[in-house]
């Protein structure tokens, strides 16, 4: 089996554009998982339309890293592009709270599509199912942990029962 440590991390891009339609971010990352957590990181680089309406200039950029517990990961895909792949795929992140993703531009409701190129393909599909492996097996975990949690309690609520005293004993 392959440990975390082993799987590649895998680059991606993206572009935002703003509601202006007259700005847009376009992203570089990568995205590599580290025990129980997906990290990404990127670095963002903000463009906004020059007075002539012909080119872009530069207004701007930023970098980040996010953390994102496996356990509030909701849902991750990997959609190859047209012809089997050979365009690449998008990366599909769904996460359970917003605000894990607020930073990174072209998220929208907790949801993210980032590009992923065709040589990435296989190293995306690989560290998703990973993660979305790693994250059942917590799940799992935190049911069981749960489960024996509930019992202790329930044994120790049990009023041990004595038998009644008879005239015959």
């Amino acid at each position: 089996m392959i440990g975390v440590s082993d799987l590649k991390s895998v680059p991606f891009t993206l572009v935002s554009w703003g509601a202006d339609q007259l700005s847009y971010t376009k992203v570089d990352g990568r995205l590599r998982l580290e025990s129980d957590q997906l990290i990404i990181e990127w670095h963002g680089v903000e463009m906004l339309e020059a007075k002539t309406g012909e080119k872009y200039n530069q207004v701007g950029e930023r970098s980040s890293q996010l953390s994102i517990p496996l356990v509030d990961l909701e849902s991750a895909l990997v959609r190859l592009g047209a012809v089997w792949g050979l365009l690449g795929g998008i990366l599909h992140l769904e996460v359970k709270r917003m605000s894990l993703l607020v930073d990174l531009p072209g998220q929208a409701g907790g949801r993210v599509k980032l590009k992923i190129a065709r040589r990435d393909a296989n190293a995306a599909t690989e560290l998703v199912s990973r993660a979305l492996l790693i994250r059942s097996e917590l799940r799992l975990s935190n049911v069981l942990q749960e489960s024996a949690e509930s019992s202790a309690y329930e044994a120790s609520l049990q009023i041990p029962h004595e038998r009644p005293k008879t005239l015959l004993t």
